[in-house]
């Protein structure tokens, strides 16, 4: 099968081969015994094409596939797209819409790249080894879904040589626990608007997080910082953040950095407020119906303990 065949695409016209690709994609669109049916493209050896401008509607999979030059999926509407156990040259992917689950636990040797995308129903980057990825604008996960704990954002135990994420909106739970990264970038009103996890991640050079929103709980416990004065958090608020069992003694952080909203508090972190909490009542009972501070004292406790 030349699809399957690891000489055939480099001692074959590679031209001929993206015409047999595209030709069993519009049959896929054309041909009723293909209809309503996944597109799979099943550990083939692909030469670098452009497959934009298509709408997918159905699932379609490239696990386990070579992409062996440049591949661009530009304005393209995916269902349910597997790109497990691919491996990439460069990938790029504008305007794209992912409308389910995106699976991208691949290997990149080159860059890795979405332009304002929407990932409605998650990602997952799990264990991918990329050299280097850039995500501007887009989101992940979708503003106005009732029940964002159950949406993921994955990039558990990826390696990630490169990273830049610009006015990017998180809107699900995501994860970057146990991942590597080499030089990394969080700027430009990125967002998370939901919890996030950088638990047990390595920050190996470059970690810069500028104009960066954390709006839920967000623990960096456990996290090396090989270079700490190569990280910088220059933020508004961190009152959100938990360093628990990070050295972030060296770590930079901004003139503007709030690290609680509480005035009173303002110049201690959120780990402090905790320890504080645990050891000293935050409310008494006799004063819930008169004072208003323990009233809403009471109030934070009970979400804490329901959320």
């Amino acid at each position: 099968c030349p699809f399957h065949d690891v000489i055939y695409p480099i001692m074959t016209e590679e031209e001929g081969m993206r015409g047999m690709i595209i030709d069993k994609i519009n049959r896929w669109f054309s041909e009723e015994e293909y209809k309503r049916k996944p597109l799979k493209f099943i550990g083939y050896n692909i030469p670098g094409m452009d497959l934009s401008e298509y709408v997918f509607t159905e699932d379609i999979y490239f696990c386990k596939s070579i992409f062996r030059g440049p591949v661009s999926f530009n304005n393209v509407t995916f269902q349910r797209v597997d790109f497990s156990d691919v491996v990439f040259q460069s990938a790029y992917f504008d305007n794209v819409t992912f409308s389910k689950m995106a699976t991208f636990e691949c290997i990149t040797s080159g860059k890795l790249e979405f332009i304002v995308c929407r990932f409605k129903t998650g990602a997952r980057f799990r264990e991918a080894n990329i050299e280097e990825i850039e995500v501007i604008g887009g989101q992940f996960g979708m503003e106005d879904n009732a029940d964002k704990r159950r949406i993921e954002c994955d990039f558990q135990f990826a390696r990630l040589k490169r990273t830049t994420f610009r006015n990017v909106k998180f809107c699900t739970v995501t994860t970057f626990g146990d991942t590597e990264f080499g030089e990394a970038t969080f700027s430009n009103r990125t967002e998370f608007f939901n919890q996030a996890d950088f638990s047990n991640s390595r920050f190996l050079g470059i970690g810069n997080f500028l104009d960066v929103k954390f709006n839920g709980t967000t623990n960096f416990h456990h996290v090396i910082f090989q270079d700490q004065e190569g990280v910088l958090f220059d933020v508004n608020s961190l009152s959100e953040v938990s360093f628990i069992g990070s050295d972030i003694m060296r770590v930079r952080f901004g003139e503007r950095v709030v690290w609680r909203e509480d005035e009173s508090n303002k110049f201690i972190i959120r780990d402090e407020i905790d320890l504080i909490e645990c050891i000293n009542p935050i409310f008494t009972w006799e004063k819930v119906p008169s004072d208003p501070k323990h009233e809403k004292n009471l109030r934070c406790f009970l979400k804490k303990g329901s959320g």
